[in-house]
């Protein structure tokens, strides 16, 4: 029989399991990417999708300028935020798997630019703004 066992400053342990562990929610879905924006107004940049510093991956660290979601990345737009993505100024595409917009966070697409993804979830209050001209493609 195989169980959960880990060590501590040399020494095993091995944890007592008192009840039936259920009903217990657990991520289903890795966010790769996690919007930041810019960390100073220049009106461009901090809201540019296709900016890889504008992310960072889910351990907090940044990306590099050049590292951008592609269609395998999953993407989270988290509340709480002062830049939100609504710029596409590379090819006016961007790319995900999954995007999630967290409540109080906003993605725009505006005229021109291109969201390509093969799902798309918004909590009650995120918004996914969809402007005259921007293209949303799920896949």
């Amino acid at each position: 029989v195989y169980g959960l066992n880990f060590g501590i400053d040399g020494t095993d342990h091995t944890p007592v399991i008192t009840t039936n562990a259920t009903d217990i929610p657990y991520p289903t879905v890795v966010y790769d990417f996690v919007w930041t924006g810019g960390t100073t107004a220049t009106g461009y940049d901090e809201y540019s999708w296709t900016l890889g510093t504008n992310w960072m991956d889910p351990c907090g660290f940044s990306y590099g300028a050049q590292t951008l979601p592609t269609a395998l990345n999953n993407c989270i737009i988290p509340s709480g935020l002062t830049y939100y993505p609504s710029n596409f100024n590379i090819a006016a595409q961007g790319h995900c798997n999954i995007l999630r917009i967290r409540d109080n966070a906003s993605v725009s697409i505006p005229g021109s630019a291109q969201l390509t993804g093969s799902e798309f979830r918004n909590d009650p209050n995120g918004t996914l703004d969809i402007q005259n001209g921007g293209t949303v493609i799920v896949n």
